[in-house]
């Protein structure tokens, strides 16, 4: 029982950990074979006959920076400010998601859905890092 405590307590740093993860791995993934698997898996299909649009590059790289700083901050045990992206970056990713099914055209189909979803707990995850951090 003590170890499901313990798991369930530091449930916000393993959410920071595989968010990183994530980040980095979507990022690196678009400069591959599978970037236009990648790019409809997340509900921005590209034509596959074409090169991927520039934004799809200049957002990978955001994602890429944003990943390998939260990589490098957590292995450095600096959860303060870890806590300070992940409470900034989440809140921005459920309102970009929520412009994109909007404005976008995309709609809210599972794209929408499962990163909404994400998202969501991330934001909690976040501000649950501050809490315990600040």
């Amino acid at each position: 029982m003590a170890d499901i405590t313990l798991t369930t307590a530091n449930w916000a740093y393993t959410w920071a950990i595989f968010y990183a993860t994530i980040l980095l791995t979507i990022s690196i993934s678009t400069f591959t074979p599978l970037a236009h698997t990648v790019c409809e898996q997340a509900g921005f299909p590209q034509p596959r006959d074409q090169p991927l649009h520039v934004y799809v590059y200049l957002f990978a790289g955001c994602q890429f920076m944003l990943g390998l700083s939260l990589a490098v901050l957590e292995a450095a045990g600096e959860w303060r400010a870890v806590s300070v992206i992940v409470a900034c970056a989440l809140p921005m990713g459920l309102l970009g998601t929520t412009l994109s099914a909007v404005k976008g055209g995309q709609g809210c189909g599972t794209a929408f859905w499962s990163h909404a979803l994400l998202t969501s707990i991330g934001t909690t995850a976040g501000w649950r890092l501050l809490v315990e951090n600040w």
